[in-house]
């Protein structure tokens, strides 16, 4: 994905509200642990986004990074319906 160096940057996922406790899972960049997610079940079938704040030595002299999700031990990583980077508001 493509990353713009020395710019405060989000990541941006869209989950589906109604997956739940059996999604655990972590999200990487290059990687590099950006988060452990557990997804909880609040809303029906409504998409939702969920944003993270990239640390800028995650970026720092790079135009693009690799994006993971790892399932954790008996778990799910979730539906995902989206994937992307943005400069932070």
């Amino acid at each position: 994905m493509k990353v713009i160096d020395n710019t405060p940057l989000q990541l941006v996922s869209t989950y589906c509200g109604s997956d739940g406790e059996s999604c655990s899972f972590d999200i990487y960049v290059d990687g590099r642990l950006l988060k452990t997610i557990t997804l909880k079940a609040q809303r029906s079938e409504e998409l939702y986004d969920m944003k993270i704040d990239i640390p800028l030595e995650y970026t720092s002299e790079k135009d693009k990074v690799s994006v993971s999700f790892q399932s954790h031990k008996e778990k799910m990583i979730g539906r995902i319906f989206g994937v992307r980077i943005v400069k932070t508001e």
